[in-house]
């Protein structure tokens, strides 16, 4: 007996025993998990109402202190905001840490357990994450972390007052004292769970005793029966089928004697036919001929189930079941019989694929075609191959003589089975001896072919004009190669060699790109196709490689993996020579610049190109002196680096020179931080060099204009008559006595006299037509539509010598008007307005000066916001109450702007101080004129602009 056997009734006596221990062990369990999870749902219940009991209490008094300090902080009263900060942190026991820090992130009071004062001696900018993210808040707000080990819940809120940020205050809440309690519930749980466990425990035993002790006693009386059925069970299991079984019980044990006797019956019965079945698939596998196989089976059924007929149909090729052989006829008709599937019962056995008895045909009414008054005993097999049913065998025998059993419908599927192997078997035969016929033929055909190939491919690689090759295992380059290739590397010796020795030595690739390659072709060559896609960025696209005679090359390189089953074998490069179309592609963008120069030069007049380059010139010399003279930090100086770089921006983005307004752009940014940030640090360097930029894009456009255009700077532009020869011929004329002159002479002279005056003059329009023609462009990058310009100025012209000062002013005005005085097209719409805009310049004179108003229909001029500026800045007091012409004033400070944004038009408050400086440096004025009816309580005002230009700066024609 095998050492491994255990008895039924061990089985039932241990196995009854584990389940009713498992059953025992389940019950605690459940008892425990579910005492368990109540515990923690407790638990989990009593932590969240300690957690929202914290929030709660850490936002009401974040939120009240943000409130108490609004007052304080506006006024600057440090010492209440550190009492307050200070004693809400030694008076809860709860605050770790108190802060309050103002907008510029810089604290005033940092109070804790060691600093209970919360006094700062250095205060810096607190710069770390969790600061950067409380400046960033609106409203109140927390943030949980952790601080030196321990959980901190910090919660912060702005001080706003009247809409504006003052500062943040913040606090630094401990989760120790919800830990302790969490500990207290917990210790708690533990121990009702123990009390719990031990009751359980002790029942579920005394239950477990008592249901072994009955488990016992149970097995013994299950298990005396099936000893019997066991010895009948060896007997079997010795190919003994012979023993028949007695039954014992009539229990589940008896009918199970029964079965075994059933079983021994069937076992014999399927032995004896997968015998037959055994011979009849050895005689069907050695035959070669159809119609034999069709023979052979027709024997095998009938020597197993005693039919006497058969006959066997087949699937052709016009969709019918055609009769192949009968039994024992084994005639083949000339006109064989057919039917379609469905059709009869062998129709419906092909439909269904399942053997189908009728055991009397003339009983049989379903079956319509196979009714016989003398009735037989019919059996219908379908043949299937991979679910489809290739035939029907068919066969029939005396009512009395045939009965088939289960057993005889599986033996006559597999007899089936095995024909259809058979068939498939002699059909494959027949086809592998076709194709042995015919593979010769394509053989030669083949090889002929790929022959071809083969020289249409050598012959690419000997003639192509590029470089190509693949890289195999261990970065080495393949045999195999274009014949170009070695034109581009001057070598013959490529082949077997390492691609980073003949590609990319003497390259201008650095150690880390170098690197990167080398580490790709080492690892994509033999991996998966898809690591190409993430390793083929490495892998450089372009170089510029030196060769040993010195030349340069400048050479392209594509990269395309070759894949087999998934994975890459090779990687092929093809290398292209592009140093000449480098070349050609560098002088092209270099003419190109060129002619857009030439254009942008050709679109101004000669003469005000020459004064932008005066001007741009002058004040790149006196930027240059300043930094130059100036080792340190000075405010004024900056002032003035940054009006005179704004105009030259201002000037090149009139006249649309681009190549020096981005330059100019990039100097400006950098006064402008000069000016704003303390902690930037005045470098000499830096700002020499870009200056520098500036000044080489302003001598491109210099050298252009001389050398293709004929624009030079020494010419002066169109030749000039000297003022104080204009001035001597006017006070000549005005010197003569004209009382006695008849009228006509008299008018002569008076248009003498004019036309005199007007000599060395240009017209308003004229002074100011490149900004009045880059008004839509400017409208449109503000996203706004084009304002229309009304200008009344007929009776008076601008002196030469005044027209570049004019211009600029009026660069200035003209901008700030689209940028922050005309509102947007929608929000004119909806207050009534036109959606294009107004901009009207009239002029007159007045005490020997002339006077230009410049008007738009915009919103008006900002008050209050000037108010705010004065405010912020310290010129007003937020309790003073200045005149309206105090805040008018504001406008030319330095620094000072109403927009709401820095945009590349304005924004930065610089325009209307150089406007003034400008002015004054040249005799004339400019002031802000608010309406009559303005007050200082509106948000805005309506305005114009006035410009007051000495005599020297303009010529009247006649009186206006």
């Amino acid at each position: 007996m095998d050492k491994a056997f255990r008895s039924i009734r061990a089985k039932l006596i241990s196995n009854g025993s584990a389940i009713l221990i498992g059953t025992f062990l389940l019950v605690i369990s459940i008892t425990v998990y579910m005492n368990i999870q109540t515990s923690e749902k407790q638990l989990t219940a009593t932590e969240e109402n300690i957690r929202t009991s914290l929030l709660a209490k850490g936002q009401t008094l974040i939120a009240n202190n943000s409130q108490a300090l609004k007052g304080m902080v506006g006024d600057n009263a440090f010492g209440a905001v550190q009492q307050l900060v200070a004693s809400t942190v030694r008076d809860d026991p709860d605050i770790r840490y108190g802060i309050f820090m103002d907008v510029e992130m810089s604290p005033w009071v940092m109070a804790d357990g060691e600093n209970t004062t919360g006094e700062i001696t250095n205060r810096i900018e607190l710069d770390d994450e969790q600061s950067v993210w409380v400046s960033e808040l609106t409203e109140v707000s927390f943030k949980r972390l952790d601080r030196l080990g321990e959980v901190i819940y910090e919660f912060a809120a702005p001080v706003i007052d009247d809409d504006e940020i003052l500062g943040f205050i913040r606090y630094g809440f401990t989760t120790a004292s919800m830990q302790r309690s969490l500990g207290v519930a917990r210790e708690e749980a533990q121990q009702a769970l123990i009390y719990t466990i031990s009751i359980v425990g002790a029942v579920g035993l005394l239950a477990v005793i008592a249901g072994m002790f009955f488990n016992t006693s149970m097995a013994t009386r299950i298990t005396r029966p099936l000893q019997s059925l066991t010895a009948a069970a060896g007997t079997i299991a010795q190919g003994d089928y012979s023993k028949s079984i007695t039954r014992e019980s009539n229990d589940e044990i008896g009918r199970l004697a029964e079965n075994f006797n059933t079983m021994r019956l069937t076992i014999q019965k399927k032995m004896q036919d997968l015998s037959e079945l055994n011979k009849v698939g050895e005689e069907l596998a050695g035959i070669t001929v159809k119609d034999k196989a069709l023979e052979a089976s027709m024997v095998a059924m009938q020597s197993h189930t005693g039919v006497r007929e058969g006959s066997v149909y087949l699937y052709n090729e016009h969709g019918h079941f055609e009769m192949q052989i009968s039994y024992p006829l084994k005639i083949t008709h000339e006109s064989p019989k057919t039917f379609r599937e469905g059709e009869g019962v062998l129709g419906i056995a092909a439909r269904e694929k399942k053997v189908i008895f009728v055991p009397d045909t003339s009983q049989e009414n379903q079956f319509i075609q196979v009714r016989d008054e003398e009735g037989k005993a019919l059996l219908c097999v379908p043949m299937i191959d991979n679910d489809i049913v290739i035939g029907v065998m068919n066969f029939s025998g005396a009512i009395d003589q045939v009965n088939f059993s289960d057993s005889d419908y599986e033996y006559a599927s597999s007899v089936a089975r095995l024909l259809v192997i058979t068939l498939k078997n002699i059909r494959m035969r027949e086809e592998i001896e076709e194709h042995n016929r015919n593979l010769e033929v394509k053989v030669q055909k083949r090889t002929a072919a790929l022959q071809e190939k083969t020289n249409d491919i050598v012959s690419m690689m000997e003639n192509m004009h590029q470089g190509l090759f693949t890289v195999i295992e261990g970065s080495v380059i393949h045999p195999e190669y274009a014949a170009y290739l070695e034109e581009i590397f001057n070598t013959k010796h490529i082949a077997g060699r390492s691609i980073m020795d003949l590609v990319f030595t003497h390259t201008d690739l650095g150690a880390d790109a170098l690197n990167q390659v080398e580490t790709a072709l080492s690892v994509l060559i033999g991996a998966d196709e898809m690591m190409y896609d993430f390793n083929s960025h490495l892998l450089v696209t372009e170089l510029t490689k030196t060769f040993e005679n010195g030349d340069k090359k400048i050479l392209e390189l594509d990269w395309d993996p070759i894949i087999f089953e998934d994975e890459i074998q090779k990687i092929m490069v093809t290398v292209r020579d592009v140093t000449e179309l480098k070349a050609l592609e560098k002088e092209s963008e270099a003419q190109k610049r060129e002619l857009e120069i030439i254009g942008q030069i050709l679109s101004l007049d000669e003469e005000k190109f020459i004064q932008f380059l005066k001007t741009a010139d002058s004040f790149v010399n006196e930027n240059r002196e300043l930094i130059n003279t100036n080792s340190d930090k000075n405010n004024d100086v900056i002032a003035t680096l940054f009006r005179n770089m704004h105009t030259i921006k201002g000037n090149a983005r009139t006249y649309d020179f681009k190549f020096v307004t981005d330059s100019v752009h990039e100097a400006e940014n950098t006064y402008d931080e000069l000016r704003k940030d303390d902690t930037k640090l005045w470098d000499k360097s830096v700002l020499l060099q870009e200056l520098d930029v500036v000044e080489e894009n302003i001598l491109v456009y210099k050298r252009v204009g001389e050398e293709k255009l004929g624009r030079s700077v020494a010419s002066g532009g169109k030749t000039s008559l000297n003022q104080q020869t204009v001035d001597r011929i006017i006070n000549g004329f005005a010197s003569l006595d004209l009382a006695n002159v008849p009228e006509p002479t008299k008018k002569q002279l008076q248009l003498a006299i004019a036309q005199v005056s007007a000599l060395d003059t240009e017209e308003f329009e004229s002074v100011i037509g490149n900004i009045l023609k880059a008004v839509p462009s400017i409208a449109e990058e503000l996203g706004k539509p084009a304002p229309n310009i009304n200008i009344d100025f007929e009776h008076y012209r601008i002196r030469k010598n005044a027209t570049s000062i004019v211009g600029d002013v009026f660069s200035h005005i003209i901008r700030n008007s689209l940028d922050h005085g005309i509102e947007p097209g929608d929000e004119r719409v909806n207050k009534g307005k036109k959606e294009n805009g107004v901009i009207s310049v009239s002029a007159w004179q007045e005490n020997n000066a002339l006077k230009i108003a410049v008007r738009d229909d915009g919103r008006g001029l900002g008050i209050a916001r000037l108010k705010k500026k004065g405010i912020e800045k310290g010129l007003f007091a937020a309790s003073d109450s200045p005149q309206m012409s105090d805040i008018v004033g504001l406008v030319f400070e330095s620094g000072m702007s109403t927009a709401e944004k820095v945009t590349g038009i304005s924004g930065r408050g610089v325009g209307m101080e150089a406007v003034k400086q400008f002015m004054e440096q040249n005799g004339g004025s400019i002031e802000l004129i608010v309406d009559e009816n303005s007050s200082i309580n509106e948000e805005f005002a309506p305005f114009q602009t006035v410009l007051t230009l000495p005599q020297s700066m303009y010529v009247a024609l006649e009186a206006a």
